[in-house]
C-alpha cells in the first residue's frame, strides 16, 4: 500500500528532527546554499560568483588560494544530483557517526577530509593534467570519507540499498568505489579527484595514520611483510 503524501513528509520530519544537531545544520547550509546558486543563476550571477567559491586547480595556482575552505559548503545550480547526493549520505551515515562521535568531532572530520581531499586533487592535476582540472563543489570528499568510515566500522555487517538483498559493508563500498571509477573512465565523473581525496583523508582520519608516528609504523610493517612473504616481491628466473 503507498504511503499517503502527508505519511511520508510525516516521516522525513521527524527522521530529520531526530538528527544529530551538527547534522542538521549541514544539510541546511548545503540546501540555503544550493538554492542561493539557483537564484544567483536566474539572476545571470551564478559563474561570477561560483568561481570564488568552487575549486578549480588551474584557478586555485592563479590566485584563489582560499577555495579549499568554501568549495564544500557551497553546490553549484547544475549539480542537483551531487546536493542529493551529499544530503543523503549526511542525512544517513552523517547521523551515524555524529552519534558515535561528538559533534565537534564529527565536524572537524568532514571539513577536514574535504581541505585535504582539495590537496589530492591538486596534486593529481599537476601530475596528471586536464583530467583532474574540473571545478569541485559540495561535500562529497567528506561524503567519501564517510564511506570509509562505514568501511572501518561497518564493514562486516549486513546491509540492504534500496531494497536489495542484504550484502556485507565492504561489498557495498567497493561498489560504490567501483562506480564512480567506471564513470569517470567513461567521462561522466568530474567530481572523480575529490572523491579520491576523500577516500585518501578518510582513510588518514579514521585510522589515525595522519599522525607521523603512526603512518611510519605502518609504513614499517608493510616493509617487514614485503620482505617476509615471497609471494609479494618479484623474482626474476634465468
Amino acid at each position: 500500500m503507498w504511503m499517503s503524501r502527508g505519511s511520508v513528509l510525516s516521516r522525513l520530519r521527524t527522521s530529520f528532527e531526530n538528527l544529530p544537531t551538527v547534522v542538521r545544520g549541514l544539510v541546511v547550509v548545503q540546501t540555503l546554499l544550493y538554492l542561493f546558486f539557483v537564484l544567483l543563476r536566474l539572476l545571470g550571477m551564478e559563474l561570477e560568483v561560483a568561481q570564488h567559491c568552487v575549486f578549480i586547480p588551474p584557478l586555485f595556482l592563479d590566485g584563489t588560494f582560499w577555495t579549499p575552505l568554501t568549495y564544500f559548503w557551497v553546490h553549484v545550480s547544475s549539480d542537483l544530483f551531487g546536493w542529493l547526493f551529499d544530503v543523503v549520505i549526511l542525512w544517513t551515515l552523517g547521523g551515524i557517526f555524529a552519534r558515535r562521535w561528538r559533534g565537534g568531532h564529527f565536524l572537524f572530520f568532514v571539513v577536514a577530509s574535504s581541505i585535504l581531499a582539495a590537496g589530492v586533487d591538486l596534486l593529481l592535476y599537476l601530475a596528471i593534467g586536464a583530467s583532474f582540472a574540473a571545478a569541485a563543489s559540495g561535500m562529497s570528499a567528506g561524503s567519501f570519507a564517510l564511506f570509509v568510515a562505514f568501511y572501518y566500522v561497518f564493514g562486516d555487517a549486513p546491509v540492504s540499498v534500496l531494497g536489495s538483498p542484504p550484502m556485507r559493508g565492504r561489498t557495498v563500498f567497493f561498489a560504490i568505489v567501483g562506480l564512480e571509477t567506471v564513470l569517470f573512465l567513461a567521462g561522466n565523473n568530474p567530481a572523480f579527484g575529490i572523491q579520491l581525496g576523500g577516500l585518501f583523508s578518510g582513510w588518514l582520519l579514521v585510522t589515525g595514520r595522519w599522525r607521523p608516528a603512526k603512518l611510519g609504523a605502518w609504513v614499517s610493517g608493510l616493509a617487514a611483510r614485503f620482505r617476509k612473504d615471497p609471494k609479494s616481491r618479484f623474482r626474476i628466473i634465468n
